[in-house]
């Protein structure tokens, strides 16, 4: 996604390798950005938006594309219509900006790939002392791309649990799997509280 775990291990754990996965091809355009010296923009025009869409359409995949299909949009869904500021001080798309560059140097040393979550082991391999982490599409949301098969996600996830401590980033999980951090929230267009939890499998 924003790259905000690969970056925070990055700059935690300066001693440890940090790899990066998304299956968004925009996503990890944009994260590979960053080791390019490439500067997002602090507005995106009306007109601007409506332009970088059109070219993300005709399959353009660039940083200037992504950061404007998540960065300019509602919620950060990648041109799922264009954001407006909350405040004259709070402009969304300078505060993205300014993250990004913040997590540059960090983004920058990470090992960004492009691989379905189940070819990631083999592509990186399972080593001791490894941490994962996923942040899957959460149950119930649109997300974005081809559907995604949670029941097979969770059992994927619980034979990798076997060999390394994992950790998934869900509302709610199956039996195995237990809490291991939560944070509420409010979902302000469902005028409801949800429960954004990290959940780690139980191995016994």
């Amino acid at each position: 996604g924003s790259g905000a775990v690969a970056a925070w291990v990055a700059r935690e754990c300066p001693d440890r390798e940090s790899v990066g996965n998304d299956a968004d091809p925009w996503a990890v355009c944009l994260l590979r950005a960053a080791s390019t010296g490439w500067t997002p923009p602090t507005d995106v025009s009306e007109g601007a938006y409506r332009a970088l869409q059109e070219r993300a359409r005709a399959g353009e995949v660039s940083p200037a594309v992504a950061f404007a299909g998540f960065a300019s949009s509602w919620r950060g869904k990648f041109f799922g219509g264009r954001t407006r500021p909350w405040t004259r001080q709070r402009e969304p798309v300078r505060a993205a900006a300014e993250a990004w560059r913040e997590d540059a140097i960090q983004l920058a040393r990470a090992d960004v790939r492009e691989v379905h979550y189940e070819a990631l082991p083999e592509a990186i391999g399972v080593r001791a002392g490894d941490l994962w982490y996923f942040d899957k599409p959460y149950a119930g949301t649109s997300g974005y791309g081809p559907p995604f098969d949670h029941a097979h996600f969770w059992g994927w996830a619980a034979d990798l649990a076997q060999q390394v401590p994992l950790l998934v980033s869900e509302y709610r999980a199956p039996g195995g799997w237990w809490s291991e951090w939560s944070m509420i929230r409010v979902e302000y267009l469902a005028h409801q509280k949800v429960c954004d939890r990290v959940f780690r499998y139980f191995r016994g």
